[in-house]
């Protein structure tokens, strides 16, 4: 059972009206009614289930994209500053390293110093280029 302070909206707290706890006792002949709601219930819930998954599926399948994009991308800013003698870091920007996977730790670099935000101030400092378009 979720506490007020772990739950994350109103839907999450367990309540008398949510899970149907009622005072009197049910009448004599409704058993069809609740059989009936229950099934409306477990369809509406199975069909949100379903669009969720669908959704899921649309968003790892771009998120694919997008990596698959990423990396051609960096794989060309690469041949790029091997040309022109300079390096970039791994993420293809001098602002912020790359980010490992979902679920992977991050791999620490020979130069990892280089790009520690946490270094002294004026120690450690980006590597700049200039790229001709």
């Amino acid at each position: 059972m979720k506490g007020v302070t772990t739950a994350r909206g109103l839907g999450d707290l367990r309540t008398a009206i949510s899970h149907r706890v009622r005072a009197t006792p049910p009448l004599k002949g409704t058993t069809y009614l609740e059989m009936y709601l229950l099934d409306n219930e477990r369809q509406r819930l199975e069909a949100e289930l379903g669009r969720l998954n669908h959704r899921r599926d649309r968003i790892d399948e771009r998120l694919g994209e997008i990596g698959d994009k990423l990396r051609g991308l960096e794989a060309v800013a690469a041949q790029i500053a091997a040309r022109n003698g300079a390096a970039i870091c791994a993420g293809g920007s001098r602002t912020q390293p790359a980010r490992p996977p979902r679920g992977e730790a991050p791999v620490l670099t020979e130069n990892a110093a280089e790009h520690d935000s946490t270094a002294p101030s004026g120690a450690n400092r980006w590597k700049q280029m200039t790229v001709g378009y």
